[in-house]
């Protein structure tokens, strides 16, 4: 298992989302009817499995009763389809990469979820996320208006389904991003490295770049933990190709100029070539 925010620049390529409904056990032993828990897959393009995004309740065993407080667990699977699934239905990606959708819950904080009282909502959560794609046009207009009436059932391996009125969790907001207008994923003040650096000044896109008078000189910059590296608004370059992407808005452009670059090196300045080095999630030096 892990979290979205280790996701973030996941170069996968997403083919298509499935919504699955699972089985989670009879109801009772005299009913042919089970109970249910939805989640979303990832399914990954070169048959290399799936990427499940499950956002679920824990009991808590002190009280005897749900932790309302949602907690949304990643995990990849071999398998596109799960022996635990009743129900699944396909919703097509036009080549969009894991990096860009869980970036896309990450911004709209779409991984911080309070179930029901009775750890249900489960199926609201699913919704929202499908909402959230289409309206990103990750997938095609009306898949959620598609899958909402089949939100509307409880199923069961007989085959046999029953109505169920939607439960509704509420999303809530950690404050990641306030108070900042590249959206640091914290408050707290940074601790800070000195690096010798050559560049005519800091970059707004550049998520950990000090103010500089230009020329060479001795920058402070900050050092970050890898969910702290992607601001709300950066470019980025995928096999060959340059995005920008703006609060999870993500659109196709030319090569930037003078502008950092987020790629497999880290961030580069695309007018002298330089970069950011990394070790264990954390700037160290500029070169």
């Amino acid at each position: 298992m892990t979290t979205i925010d280790s996701l973030l620049r996941d170069g996968r390529i997403v083919k298509s989302v499935k919504v699955v409904v699972h089985t989670t056990g009879a109801i009772g032993p005299n009913t042919p009817m089970s109970n249910n828990h939805w989640s979303i897959y990832l399914l990954l393009a070169n048959n290399k499995g799936s990427l499940r995004l499950n956002m679920r309740a824990e009991w808590d065993d002190t009280t005897e009763a749900w932790n309302t407080t949602g907690i949304l667990e990643c995990s990849t699977h071999a398998y596109t389809l799960t022996h635990s699934a009743i129900g699944s239905w396909d919703y097509t990606v036009p080549d969009v990469t894991v990096g860009w959708i869980c970036t896309l819950l990450w911004n709209e904080e779409r991984d911080t979820y309070d179930m029901s009282g009775g750890g249900s909502g489960c199926r609201w959560w699913v919704y929202c996320i499908i909402q959230l794609l289409e309206n990103q046009r990750y997938i095609s207009s009306g898949s959620a208006e598609d899958l909402y009436p089949k939100l509307l059932f409880l199923y069961s391996t007989s085959g046999e389904t029953r109505d169920l009125p939607m439960v509704k969790g509420e999303f809530y907001s950690t404050g990641r991003f306030s108070g900042s207008t590249i959206q640091q994923s914290i408050q707290s003040s940074y601790s800070t490295v000195t690096a010798t650096s050559s560049y005519g000044g800091a970059s707004s896109a550049n998520p950990a770049m000090a103010s500089s008078s230009g020329g060479v000189g001795t920058a402070t910059v900050a050092a970050v933990s890898p969910q702290d590296e992607l601001p709300k608004q950066y470019f980025y370059v995928y096999e060959g190709t340059y995005y920008y992407c703006d609060g999870g808005n993500v659109t196709k452009v030319d090569p930037p100029k003078n502008q950092w670059v987020l790629n497999q090196n880290g961030w580069k300045d695309t007018g002298r070539t330089k970069k950011w080095r990394f070790w264990d999630g954390r700037v160290i030096s500029y070169v």
